[in-house]
């Protein structure tokens, strides 16, 4: 079975930033980023570096902590990560796997499809962006058998 890497450390520890500044130098990755810009979430798309903001208040929106997200840009974000799956990229990146994938939002069920894709696929390398807190709920909700918990991005080079 297929190795799924698990970047993780602690909420505003500077998962994604540091993801984000890796990125640039790997050209066969692709997938989706949650970025802070201006004080406002967004997604970011490696591939082809569009970024929309998630932040809404919207009457549609999904509502986790003190946060209200647009569907629409989770649709969109599922939408870029089928695509770039399906483009065989070495390395797929999704961040970040959280309270709302666990109960089938967010970028479910797209997530559970791209897991189970990527598991048989040897070309492609995937990894999930997980706050630490939710490592084991992770882990146990997608049932992974073989997994890879790096709190360094630079492991994976």
């Amino acid at each position: 079975m297929k190795t799924i890497y698990i970047f993780t450390g602690p909420v505003k520890s500077g998962k994604s930033t540091r993801l984000f500044d890796w990125v640039d130098k790997q050209p066969n990755a692709a997938g989706i980023l949650s970025l802070i810009i201006d004080g406002k979430k967004h997604l970011y798309s490696i591939s082809d570096k569009k970024k929309l903001c998630l932040e809404s208040s919207k009457n549609t929106a999904i509502k986790v902590g003190r946060y209200m997200f647009d569907p629409d840009v989770f649709y969109w974000a599922q939408k870029q990560l089928t695509e770039e799956l399906n483009r065989a990229k070495d390395l797929l990146i999704i961040d970040e796997i959280g309270y709302l994938e666990l109960r089938g939002e967010g970028l479910e069920p797209t997530l559970s499809k791209i897991i189970k894709k990527s598991e048989k696929a040897n070309n492609i390398k995937l990894l999930l962006v997980v706050r630490e807190s939710l490592v084991n709920q992770v882990i146990e909700h997608y049932r992974f058998d073989n997994i890879k918990i790096i709190n360094n991005i630079k492991e994976l080079d």
